[in-house]
């Protein structure tokens, strides 16, 4: 017993944690369409209202959905609009694949999602799109 306490106590020492550096910064993902996005790859980061609107009036977006999208407080969130880009078959995305703080800078990493090969996707012209609502931050660095 002695001994289980001691190792638990080592182990717990060991673990430190650094403020700059919290691993996993909230994101989540509010909207995706295969439809609605641009032609060329690219991410758009939107933290205002006005901002927003003038992005979002640019989708084909239903009114139930454009409705659902209005309710965003950018006093506590930003937004990320990934951009997959034109594809000639469905089953490409674009998402986040990670995002943490280090030196008060949200880093966001995003990772390009292509169908596996014995995926079974449509010939169809696809511009999908992902919006995900992120923490607030002063600064953002997109990988």
């Amino acid at each position: 017993m002695k001994i289980t306490v001691c190792l638990l106590f080592i182990f717990l020492m060991s673990c430190t944690i650094n403020k700059n550096n919290i691993a996993n910064a909230n994101y989540l993902l509010i909207y995706e369409n295969n439809y609605n996005g641009k032609e060329n790859s690219s991410y758009k980061i939107i933290s205002n209202y006005e901002d927003y609107i003038s992005e979002i009036k640019q989708l084909s977006i239903l009114e139930e959905e454009y409705n659902d999208l209005l309710k965003i407080d950018f006093s506590s969130a930003n937004l990320i609009f990934l951009y997959t880009g034109e594809k000639s078959t469905s089953g490409y995305h674009t998402k986040i694949k990670k995002s943490y703080f280090g030196d008060n800078i949200l880093y966001i990493e995003k990772e390009f999602v292509a169908p596996n090969k014995e995926d079974i996707t449509l010939s169809v012209i696809t511009k999908p799109i992902s919006i995900y609502k992120i923490v607030k931050a002063d600064s953002i660095v997109v990988k």
